[in-house]
């Protein structure tokens, strides 16, 4: 009885049973075509999909739909078409022939979308055989943060035949360009796509891998207007609120604007820290939320201290007089700054209305110079900020570095 009647069915043929019987009695499964020709087995490995699931920062691992194309020659396999009905090709259990063992071991988890027995693989008259690989992992993956979100990471599939050397079965990673069955998630955008050849030695023994690396690039929008924006316009709010020149808020309210301002960016804060990694580094969006933290702690601070210098009614320290009226447009000579020196200070009621007179007028450039400042630095952190969105992106890997083809999207 036929091991495949399905198959010799469909075929309609007289002869069917050759290639049948000639794996029933004369193919052993268990050995390698090395054994039988006495040359290496050359495994092509291209990979016609590849789907970004999910990247998670913190876990350092990227998720994959992907499917492998691994193509060899097998010369026990080889046979004639018209014995076949003319046919050129024809399909069997993966699980009746040798098949090379493949591992995808930078994987912490790997699932086959077929149960095993239900692969089939494609057998030409020359030998060469074709089988597809449909599969879900769960890869390590090297979360690079110090420019997020304007960052590009490179995460790999490395495949490898942990348990034959080359010189049995060598591996060779091939691209095909196929775009639409090429894409990242709503999160990252895939770039680039390489593939590399790399060799090292494993208990002394030269072994090879093939890493198939995908450039992906973040996409900031999310960032920008749930964090960036908020973080600015609270931080802005909160330095014309406290150092607004025609303000008159006294030293309590100053500290209310600065403590609510402060408490809004420290939860972004906390928002940006869960989802990133326990690392060294601290990422460029949480750099840019300390700074803007640094402006409204700045202004409190300031907005305390000319509050405080608004309400004592002793003169103001001579070195502010200077520094006014140094200010551009301030009017003030050096004479006028003189007159509220001790030696001169005035004791007639009409002296002590120019005193506070020019007082009122020194604090007014304090407050419009620090409203000022800290709005420019505001600018420049922004500005700064998004220079590295068109900077060139990081260094990539070695893989990627030194990839024998690549395409790009």
């Amino acid at each position: 009885m036929h091991k495949y009647p399905l198959l010799l069915g469909l075929l309609n043929v007289a002869n069917t049973s050759y290639l049948t019987q000639k794996i029933d009695i004369n193919y052993d499964k268990r050995m390698s075509p090395y054994y039988i020709s006495g040359k290496t087995v050359n495994v092509s490995i291209s990979l016609p999909l590849m789907w970004l699931a999910e990247i998670l920062e913190d876990a350092q691992i990227a998720s994959w739909l992907y499917s492998f194309t691994v193509t060899w020659q097998d010369d026990r396999l080889k046979y004639s078409p018209r014995q076949f009905g003319n046919e050129t090709r024809i399909y069997v259990p993966s699980t009746e022939i040798w098949t090379p063992r493949l591992i995808v071991y930078n994987s912490i988890e790997t699932k086959n979308l077929l149960q095993k027995g239900q692969e089939d693989v494609e057998i030409y008259p020359d030998g060469s055989v074709v089988m597809q690989l449909v599969q879900f992992s769960r890869t390590l993956c090297d979360i690079w943060v110090q420019r997020m979100p304007f960052d590009t990471q490179h995460c790999a599939l490395e495949v490898a035949s942990p348990l034959q050397p080359p010189k049995y079965v060598s591996l060779h990673g091939s691209l095909v360009k196929q775009p639409p069955l090429m894409r990242g998630n709503s999160e990252f955008i895939m770039r680039t796509l390489a593939v590399a050849e790399l060799n090292y030695t494993h208990n002394g023994e030269g072994m090879k891998e093939i890493s198939f690396v995908a450039e992906l690039a973040r996409c900031p929008i999310y960032f920008i207007v749930v964090i960036v924006a908020p973080s600015f316009l609270i931080s802005a709010l909160t330095v014309t609120g406290i150092l607004m020149p025609k303000g008159d808020t006294g030293g309590q309210d100053v500290i209310s604007v600065g403590l609510s301002s402060m408490l809004a960016l420290s939860i972004t804060l906390s928002i940006v820290a869960e989802n990133l990694p326990r690392s060294a580094s601290v990422p460029l969006i949480g750099i840019y939320i300390l700074a803007c933290l640094g402006v409204c702690t700045a202004s409190v601070t300031l907005g305390i201290w000319l509050a405080h210098l608004k309400t004592r009614r002793r003169p103001l320290p001579s070195f502010l007089y200077i520094f006014a009226g140094r200010c551009p447009g301030s009017g003030r000579k050096k004479a006028e700054v003189k007159y509220r020196t001790p030696q001169n200070e005035g004791t007639t009621e009409d002296s002590s209305k120019d005193a506070a007179k020019i007082d009122r007028i020194v604090l007014h450039r304090l407050y419009t110079l620090g409203f000022a400042t800290l709005q420019l630095a505001l600018l420049a952190i922004l500005i700064l900020f998004f220079s590295f969105w068109w900077r060139e992106p990081q260094k990539p890997p070695p893989a990627f570095q030194y990839s024998t083809s690549r395409i790009h999207f």
